[in-house]
């Protein structure tokens, strides 16, 4: 199988990455495809990341430095620090949190949903890959652990 297709112009690379392509890893449930890793993107520090999330799953209230979501498939509850803060999204929608603005989401629909986030900086990518190496279940002391080593204050 050949993994991403480059064109070469004279003074960029151009790469195609095909669907099921990138570095896959799973957390609580989920799948995580990093499609535009840090590490390989050399024009800007930015990440394109594909979260599959369960029915019921997602991520709690956290905040951090700022980050895109857009909904490809599937129905989302983000919610905010307070109930009138809370937005539901499905396919299509775009939803960008500003720095330091707490946030956290939820798969509110029956099947699989699938998101697309645009991170900027490594931050978010190590704070992934070092929540699937956790051992045993993923609680909330482990999650704020990992999350104080990468700038990410867990909030409930």
């Amino acid at each position: 199988m050949q993994i991403g297709v480059k064109i070469m112009t004279t003074q960029h690379t151009l790469k195609l990455i095909r669907p099921g392509e990138g570095k896959t890893i799973s957390v609580n449930g989920g799948q995580i495809i990093f499609k535009v890793a840090v590490a390989e993107h050399d024009a800007a520090e930015a990440a394109l990341i594909e979260i599959m999330t369960p029915p019921g799953g997602g991520a709690p209230l956290h905040r951090h430095t700022s980050e895109t979501f857009y909904v490809h498939a599937g129905s989302f509850e983000f919610f905010g620090a307070q109930p009138e803060e809370t937005i539901q999204a499905t396919a299509g929608d775009y939803i960008h949190i500003p720095p330091g603005v707490a946030h956290g989401y939820k798969n509110v629909g029956e099947t699989r949903g699938r998101l697309l986030i645009v991170t900027v900086s490594a931050w978010f990518q190590n704070f992934l890959e070092d929540l699937a190496a956790v051992e045993g279940p993923l609680d909330m002391k482990r999650m704020v652990s990992v999350g104080q080593k990468h700038g990410i204050e867990m909030l409930g």
